[in-house]
């Protein structure tokens, strides 16, 4: 049997424990979906009134906040992945190497 780590800079890849990535994609799950959540509701009663007061049909305004939210969605997922590579992890450190 043959030895199928890649080469890393000299050494073989670093394993990465169970326990650290299930840390991570807890940090970046929870982080997207209240800032999600917490965006996109602010955002929805802010372009529901808005179309209110200035009498927008229903259809409209739901056409609105639907696909603001989906932008605001995709938007904050990548914000909290940023701040889940940021974080300072007590047994893990993230770090990038570019290829050359």
């Amino acid at each position: 049997m043959t030895d199928q780590t890649l080469p890393y800079f000299g050494h073989s890849t670093p394993s990465v424990p169970w326990a650290s990535v299930i840390r991570i994609w807890w940090l970046v799950t929870w982080r997207a979906t209240v800032g999600s959540v917490a965006t996109g509701v602010t955002l929805g009663i802010v372009i529901s009134i808005t179309g209110m007061i200035l009498g927008w049909p229903p259809v409209l305004r739901t056409a609105l906040v639907v696909g603001t939210g989906s932008v605001i969605v995709l938007i904050w997922h990548i914000v909290a992945v940023r701040i889940a590579l940021q974080q300072i992890y007590a047994d893990l450190r993230l770090t990038f190497a570019r290829e050359i």
